[in-house]
């Protein structure tokens, strides 16, 4: 652009342009400054849609199609189209250029954050346990994810889902809280199990020593060891009861113990605690068997072949399910 175009204003020229007061000479100084770049032609653009959009306003029977087709035919401001087709490219590209900028930054404020405040233990298909920074014990059963928050200064906050068993470091001026789907597990100091599967119609929550509160939307719970509370999915009801599983941990410990136990729950136990599927044959009346047994560490393979030996029975495999028939 010469010295002598660098004195001119521009948007008077456009002012006077939109009022139909620009000689020809004037129209075509305004021409080519429009197709000097995209910047000039998105300021002409503005001011020009501000003119028609004024305009409508004094006049209802404007047609805004023949007044545009009119201004383009007073003025060409479009630009060549292989040079628009440049800008447009480049355009795109600086724009995803600063996307792509922003979301790395995103990306990386978010693993800093998480890096600092957050620790996160999965088990994905093994049983694991977990030392929390608070010197908490967290065994976490197969296909479990842990989120601790180490930056909590009040209390100590866990997210959880799956299912996992915590012994809680006692301290009495820093409660122990767990969120899990609808409800929230607060303890001081003791070891409880917590059953928070997603595929699941309860959620459950298992005291063995000292003592829990159990909440949700609508209510509170307070067990004591031997006690079960129990959150229903579908009812959204929370209410607790008294725990007759003795194979609660069984999945942790390994150790099972089957007291005249219906074969549907031996099966149930065996499933969980060795991450089978395992089916009963539908003509199969599971009254007529119940087991009196007890497994001290023992192997999948020895279990099932005990339990068909005990009541003649026989296992199918097809894929990956185990089919008991008689």
């Amino acid at each position: 652009m010469s010295t002598e175009n660098k004195n001119i204003d521009y948007i008077e020229l456009i002012s006077s342009y939109l009022s139909g007061e620009l000689s020809n000479n004037e129209i075509i100084v305004l021409e080519n400054w429009v197709r000097e770049n995209s910047e000039n032609k998105d300021l002409f653009l503005v001011y020009k849609n501000s003119w028609i959009s004024s305009t409508i306003g004094k006049n209802n029977n404007l047609n805004l199609n023949d007044e545009l087709a009119e201004l383009k035919l007073k003025i060409n401001f479009s630009l060549p189209a292989k040079k628009q087709k440049n800008i447009f490219v480049k355009h795109t590209l600086r724009i995803a250029a600063v996307l792509a900028i922003v979301l790395a930054g995103f990306v990386a404020f978010n693993y800093y954050l998480n890096k600092q405040y957050f620790i996160e233990y999965s088990s994905a298909n093994n049983i694991i346990e977990q030392q929390t920074p608070d010197g908490s014990i967290i065994d976490l059963n197969r296909n479990t994810t842990i989120i601790y928050n180490k930056n909590s200064k009040k209390i100590r906050e866990v997210k959880l889902k799956g299912s996992a068993f915590f012994k809680v470091k006692p301290n009495k001026n820093k409660p122990f809280i767990i969120e899990t789907q609808n409800i929230k597990i607060t303890v001081l100091g003791t070891s409880f199990f917590v059953d928070s599967r997603e595929n699941t119609n309860y959620i459950e929550v298992v005291v063995k020593t000292g003592k829990v509160s159990v909440k949700n939307n609508d209510g509170e719970v307070i067990l004591l060891p031997g006690e079960k509370g129990i959150f229903s999915k579908k009812q959204n009801k929370l209410y607790k009861t008294t725990n007759n599983n003795v194979n609660f941990i069984s999945w942790k410990t390994k150790i099972i113990d089957f007291d005249n136990t219906n074969l549907t729950d031996v099966v149930n136990t065996i499933n969980i605690v060795y991450n089978k599927n395992v089916k009963i044959d539908s003509k199969i009346n599971t009254a007529n068997y119940k087991l009196t047994a007890k497994f001290n560490n023992k192997s999948f393979k020895s279990v099932i072949e005990i339990i068909k030996e005990t009541f003649d029975l026989k296992t199918i495999e097809i894929d990956t399910e185990i089919i008991i028939s008689e």
